[in-house]
């Protein structure tokens, strides 16, 4: 987990997986999200996107700019999007490489956390209707 959180000067996006933070023993992505804050180091005069999908519980995520990154984390602004799931599951293999896929894609394009979470949701659930 340190090693991964050292990585933190020299990017502008994390993505982290469910099981990545309860691994950690963390059951909660808003207290997850708070620690990697409180651990980073974040690069200078730009924003910091720290994202964690969790399953069927959709995905969260915030934007953090490096003069802010010694502030606590609220709640409030940690941005929550539901999961969109399928009519019918069928395959979930490659969900989250999916939603990370969909992420990069949406932030390319918008530059917008929110609408980004809200693409990535979307077309990780259109992955788990397919085989």
């Amino acid at each position: 987990e340190q090693d991964v959180l050292n990585l933190l000067p020299f990017v502008d996006v994390v993505l982290f997986s469910c099981s990545f933070a309860k691994k950690r023993g963390f059951t909660d992505p808003k207290e997850f999200l708070k620690m990697v804050v409180s651990q980073g180091n974040f690069p200078r005069n730009a924003d910091t996107h720290i994202v964690v999908a969790w399953g069927a519980d959709g995905a969260f995520g915030l934007s953090v700019k490096n003069e802010s990154s010694s502030k606590p984390v609220s709640s409030d602004s940690i941005v929550h999007q539901v999961a969109i799931p399928p009519e019918s599951v069928v395959d979930t293999l490659g969900a989250g490489d999916t939603f990370n896929a969909g992420f990069i894609a949406e932030l390319w394009h918008s530059e917008d956390l929110s609408t980004s979470l809200q693409g990535a949701c979307s077309v990780a659930g259109r992955k788990c209707g397919q085989q």
